[in-house]
């Protein structure tokens, strides 16, 4: 359990029986939920780990007291692309 907000690695050691090790990370988020003054939209892709060029879809979810005024969701990605949802 983390006790502090941020972001936070995880990271696995796999040793096989040849004594080859395999390493695996994986990066996530933790939210302090009381500092949200209304609402958070978690993204989840649909993938953690893709070839270059496969497509990742992403679902978004809002998380706490939602308000009645429309949410549009801008993406922006490492690589310079953005994209808008309502």
């Amino acid at each position: 359990m983390y006790t502090k907000a941020g972001k936070k690695i995880v990271s696995q050691t796999i040793t096989l029986k040849d004594g080859k090790k395999l390493t695996n990370m994986i990066t996530i988020q933790i939210t302090d939920t009381s500092l949200l003054t209304s609402y958070a939209l978690l993204m989840i892709p649909s993938k953690l780990i893709a070839n270059i060029g496969e497509k990742i879809n992403f679902s978004t979810r809002i998380v706490g007291k939602l308000i009645k005024t429309p949410i549009t969701q801008v993406v922006e990605f490492a690589d310079g692309i953005t994209q808008q949802k309502p």
